[in-house]
This record gives structure tokens, C-alpha cells and sequence, in this order.
């Protein structure tokens, strides 16, 4: 059941809110249980003001009244506002804003710590570049009057408002391999719109550097036995229920999968990579699909620039995080097996590839490292938040299923990878 409220003069501002990426398996009220102990506020009315304009949908023909000029609680007068839960972890808060006459928007706060301003103006400076390369399936941020900015800072948090787009996650939207293949596609027309603006704007020749990514991942790696001795020094109690044979074995995995990846890391670190816009943390869950078809794209935080290889291993290796499997000819039936589906899986992201207008070239290799990577780091990324840091979580029962669903993937990766 959806809840909803709307503004009237004099409005009640309900306790709620709602935590995370637009990353969604069905938009959904967050439970008011969820929420205890949490900042739990309705967005400021003063944060739409600047974008009444677009919320009531007034005209600019001569005549028209100003809105700017109306009373607040007159001009959002029937306003609807939803908080949504997006079941993500990074701390911004999101809602659906919608008017009388059917239009939605997203209002996204940022959360404290997340992109500065000048990242969120880059971030929507390619967005609106990859838009006139029509690229269709964007949310691209409204600007607010009267100074037309897309970033709105009001009470220390940076805001956004975007166009909502509907449909459901890749994994939601049937396994069959196809859809995969689309999302694929997808992203591959996003980055290339991308690249193309890139080479376009009046900015100098694109870089080529050692990528960041792997600078991080070189670090992070030399810590993992720093990290795993906290944790087995560490109650085992923390936010979230987790078995405790199940944290064995994935500490265990992490242990076992770390030394090759640390060795692997010292020698690509040194490598040099064309650095262009791409979206690094790119999961399955942010590619939606209504009616059979690509809707959209969501989640641009990750936006930065680094190495193609970057979105492309996250998208396809966040199926087998997710699922435990990865796509291998028509479906997604077959159990994960390294020697088979992890194979297929990049054969079909090459194939996808290959077959696109516009020749991309990923190296296996890196697309390897930074999968594995991406799985034995994010759990090790879990077990220190719930055992050295003791993180609270927004939704607890979802915080545990991905933590779950991660410590599962890296003792599956340790098991089949020797």
C-alpha cells in the first residue's frame, strides 16, 4: 500500500523518510518500524520552490501568473510526495514528487559526505550531453529558477530533482538472457554518448593514467588481513543477524582469495588506461525494464572517470552477487560454475559487444580482477561494517539479505576459482 502526502496550506510534516540508491525490486513505503532511531523528516517545502515552475506545470506564455509570486503552501497546493524505499546504502534519501496532472520526479538528497558540488555539477553537465546525443533513457536533473542550477544546497545537504522513470530491475524482469543483453547494450550506448562528448567538448586530449580504481583496489587489498584479524577479534553481535558459520566461511574465502588478487593488483596497478566518463558502480538492479524494453538507466553517483571495464564487470558480475549465477545461453538456469558460466558470462558481454555500432575494447583480464575484486572486497566491505564499525542500517532486513547475499558470492567465488 502506497503512502502518500500532499501538500496543503498549513501542511502536518509526517516523521518519515526513505534511505538509499535508486536501485529498486518494486517501489515500496519503508516500514515505520525501519525507521526508529533514524533522521526521519519529509523533504524542507522551501527545497521546491525553485522548481514549482516544473511541478505545477504553469506556462511561460504572456499572462500566465507567476507562480514565484504566489504564497508557498498556495503554489504546492496539491503536491503529492512519497517516500520511497530504494533499498540502498549510501545514505541519500529519495522521493516521488507528483502533480495533478500525473507527472512525477525523483527528489534526491544527497547524503553529507557523498558528491560535492562540483562533482554533481560534472555529473549533470554529461548527462545533459549524453541527452542531446539522444540517449533516451536518462533522468536528467530539472534546473531550478531563478538561477537555473540542477543542485540545490539547503540545510548542509545537496539536492536534485529528475524525471521518475518506471520499470523494474534485469533480474526482475525475467532471467531470460536477453535482458541481459539489452542492459548491456544499454550501457554501452550510454558510455559511448559519453565518449563522444568527451571528445567534442573543448577539454584537452583524454587522459591516460593508471586508473584509479585499481590504485584503490591495490590498497584495500594490502589491508584485508589487518581488517580480518579486527573481525575475529570483534563480538559476534552486531546490527544485523548473521550465522556465524556463514561469516566463517566467508572470512575464510576472503583469506583464501586475497593473496592472488593482492599479487594480481601490484601488477596492474602500474598500468596505463584511457580515462573517459563512466559509471563505475554500475549494478544490474540500476538498468530497468518496462514492457520488455530498456526504461532507464538510474544511479549516476559513481559517475567519474576511469576505465571502461569498469561499469561492464559490475553490471554482469552483479547478476551472479545477486544471483548466484551468471547469464549463460538462453536463461539464467544453470547453478554458477567458474569453468562455465563465469566464462560465458564475459563471452557474452564481448559477443554484446562486438555486435554494437561502436567497437568497445575490454580486456578479460581486467574485467576478471575487478569482478573478483568486487566480490571479495564488498564482503569484506560487510563483515567490517557490521562487526568493527557497527553500522546502522535504514532497513535492516534488506541490509542482511545483501549482506548474505555477498558473503554467499565470495565463498562461491573462493570455491571455484583455484
Amino acid at each position: 500500500m502506497t503512502q502518500s502526502y500532499f501538500f496543503a496550506p498549513s501542511p502536518t510534516w509526517p516523521g518519515l523518510s526513505a534511505c538509499g540508491f535508486l536501485v529498486h525490486t518494486g517501489w515500496r513505503p519503508l516500514p515505520r518500524s525501519t525507521l526508529q532511531g533514524f533522521e526521519s523528516v519529509m523533504p524542507p517545502k522551501e527545497i521546491l520552490f525553485g522548481w514549482l515552475q516544473h511541478l505545477r506545470g504553469a506556462s511561460n506564455r504572456p499572462g500566465s501568473p507567476n507562480i514565484l509570486q504566489l504564497d508557498l503552501n498556495s503554489a504546492l497546493d496539491g503536491i503529492q510526495i512519497e517516500r520511497v524505499n530504494t533499498g540502498g546504502f549510501s545514505g541519500a534519501r529519495i522521493w516521488k514528487v507528483s502533480n495533478a496532472a500525473g507527472n512525477a520526479w525523483c527528489l534526491r538528497r544527497w547524503p553529507i559526505g557523498g558528491p560535492n558540488r562540483e562533482h554533481l555539477e560534472w555529473i549533470h553537465s554529461q548527462l545533459f550531453m549524453a541527452a542531446a546525443a539522444d540517449v533516451s533513457f536518462l533522468s536528467v536533473p530539472v534546473s531550478a529558477r531563478p538561477f537555473g542550477k540542477t543542485v540545490i544546497e539547503f540545510e548542509g545537504h545537496f539536492w536534485e530533482l529528475s524525471p521518475w522513470l518506471i520499470g523494474v530491475p534485469v533480474l526482475n524482469a525475467g532471467y531470460e538472457c536477453s535482458a541481459m543483453k539489452f542492459a548491456i547494450e544499454a550501457a554501452m550506448e550510454f558510455h559511448a554518448s559519453l565518449d563522444y562528448s568527451s571528445h567534442t567538448s573543448t577539454s584537452s586530449k583524454p587522459r591516460v593514467s593508471v586508473s584509479p580504481a585499481l590504485v584503490q583496489r591495490e590498497r584495500h587489498l594490502k589491508r584485508v588481513e589487518i581488517l580480518l584479524a579486527q573481525i575475529r577479534s570483534a563480538p559476534r553481535t552486531g546490527p544485523l543477524e548473521i550465522e556465524s558459520g556463514l561469516v566463517l566461511d566467508a572470512m575464510h574465502a576472503i583469506g583464501q582469495r586475497s593473496g592472488r588478487l593482492k599479487s594480481m593488483a601490484e601488477t596492474l596497478v602500474h598500468r596505463k588506461f584511457r580515462h573517459r566518463p563512466v559509471l563505475s558502480d554500475l549494478w544490474c538492479e540500476h538498468v530497468l525494464f518496462d514492457d520488455g524494453k530498456v526504461s532507464g538507466i538510474i544511479d549516476y553517483g559513481s559517475l567519474c572517470m576511469d576505465m571502461l571495464e569498469l561499469p561492464f564487470a559490475r553490471l554482469v558480475g552483479s547478476v551472479f552477487m545477486l544471483s548466484g549465477k551468471l547469464p549463460i545461453g538462453e536463461n539464467f538456469e544453470s547453478d554458477y560454475h567458474f569453468e562455465s558460466d563465469y566464462h560465458e558470462g564475459w563471452r557474452l558481454l564481448q559477443k554484446t559487444i562486438e555486435a554494437g555500432a561502436k567497437q568497445i575494447g575490454l580486456e578479460t583480464e581486467i574485467l576478471d580482477f575487478l569482478h573478483q575484486t568486487n566480490v571479495i572486497l564488498g564482503c569484506l566491505n560487510w563483515l567490517e561494517w557490521i562487526f568493527v564499525q557497527y553500522r546502522e542500517f535504514a532497513d535492516p532486513d534488506r541490509a542482511t539479505n545483501r549482506a548474505r547475499q555477498m558473503m554467499k558470492a565470495a565463498i562461491a567465488l573462493s570455491s571455484e576459482i583455484r
